[in-house]
Parts: structure tokens; sequence; C-alpha cells
């Protein structure tokens, strides 16, 4: 599992993610994902382009730090996941939770809240 910063400025911080979110992709950037993300107390948008696969761990890691963001009245949006990712986290009701977006300019919108 590979995480990238794709960008990190005064407004918000945008994060790609490739690879294979189950239990051993999670294992590998849990952590260094969590600290980019919740105790910045900026808006992140993270692009799920790159994941192929997304299990119960991959979805779990994403709602600890959307809800540690929203404690902080920041969000967390998911931009450009796969069909098979997407599937899975329509299945598991996470759009309900966490917005998902196909394109860029949406994701800058809601996440910043304009």
């Amino acid at each position: 599992m590979k995480l990238t910063l794709l960008n990190d400025d005064k407004e918000l911080i945008h994060l790609g993610l490739t690879g294979r979110l189950d239990i051993a992709g999670v294992e590998e950037i849990e952590m260094k994902f969590t600290a980019m993300t919740a105790p910045k107390g900026k808006p992140v948008i993270v692009d799920l382009s790159g994941v192929d696969f997304i299990a119960s761990m991959g979805m779990r890691m994403l709602l600890s730090v959307a809800k540690a963001m929203q404690g902080r009245n920041v969000k967390l949006v998911l931009l450009n996941p796969t069909e098979m990712v997407k599937e899975s986290l329509t299945t598991a009701g996470f759009h309900h939770v966490l917005p998902i977006f196909d394109n860029l300019e949406d994701a800058e919108a809601a996440a910043s809240g304009k």
C-alpha cells in the first residue's frame, strides 16, 4: 500500500492511496494516514483511484479518521474510487457517511464547505 501527499496547503490536504486497503495495506499506512489527516485540522480529500480493493479494515480506517476530523469540524471526502471500490463503499452505506466524488472540483468544494 502506498500513501502519497498530493497537496498540503493552508486550505486542504489531498492524499492519494495506491494498492489494496486490506489488512496488510491498512497496517502498512494507518499510523501515517492518521497522522497526516486528523491532527491537522484541515479538510482532506482522499484519492482512491489507485486502490483496487477495499476490505472492512480499510473502511474502518477511513471512518475512524473521518470521525476524528468531524470532532474538529472538518471533513474527509473520497475521490475517484474504482468501480469495485465504489461498489463496496456503496454496499456498506459509506456514501451516506463519507461523500464520494468523481471529480476534483466537486470534492474540493465539498471538503472546504463551499
